[in-house]
Order: C-alpha cells, then sequence, then structure tokens
C-alpha cells in the first residue's frame, strides 16, 4: 500500500471534486481519471479525495495540452502524461483495427 504524506488541502468526497472541476457528476470526473490521468485517490473508507495542489498541476497540464492554439510548449511530467494518454489513445485505435482485420480475414 502507498503512504502519501501530504501537508496541502485535501477535497474529500464527490461534492467538492466535483465543485473543483466543474463537472456535474461522478463519472464525469471517473472518466477523467480514466482516460486522462486525473489524480483521484480513495480512502480505505472508500471516500474520494484529490490533493489540490496536484489536482491544479494536472489541470494547467491538461488545459495546455487540450488546446492546440496554446504557444507554450508542454515539458517534463505535464508532457509526459499528455504523451502517456495519447499513446494509450493510439493503442486502443491500433487494437480495435487488428480486432477488425482479424474478423474480416477469420
Amino acid at each position: 500500500m502507498e503512504v502519501i504524506v501530504v501537508r496541502d488541502k485535501w477535497l474529500k468526497g464527490w461534492e467538492a471534486i466535483k465543485a473543483f472541476t466543474g463537472y456535474a457528476t461522478d463519472t464525469a470526473v471517473k472518466n477523467l481519471q480514466k482516460r486522462y490521468h486525473f489524480p483521484l485517490r480513495c480512502l480505505p473508507t472508500g471516500e474520494p479525495v484529490v490533493i489540490e495542489s496536484e489536482a491544479n498541476e494536472w489541470l494547467r497540464a491538461f488545459s495546455e495540452a487540450s488546446s492546440p492554439f496554446r504557444k507554450r510548449k508542454l515539458t517534463g511530467a505535464a508532457l509526459r502524461a499528455y504523451m502517456q494518454g495519447r499513446e494509450q489513445e493510439q493503442n486502443k485505435e491500433h487494437n480495435t483495427i487488428v480486432k477488425r482485420n482479424e474478423e474480416c480475414s477469420g
């Protein structure tokens, strides 16, 4: 089990996390975590938690990466997170194409 010592503000519970992200549903926040690596954690009790400083850093990186009109370049962890997400999306697309080809030839 991972032990994290944090002295930053924590956002506890779905209501606080949804208010912070601006999303209306738990599912939308969970999709952010799955698709774009939003730093959502769960306590042993099952309560969702977000460390505010991590979430702010993620939001900055996400907004920079998702806007094609920005001229700032991504660097460091933000670039790695963006590229990892893109790579996963490309792998999913590739696997879908391979499955379709196997179905057609089989």
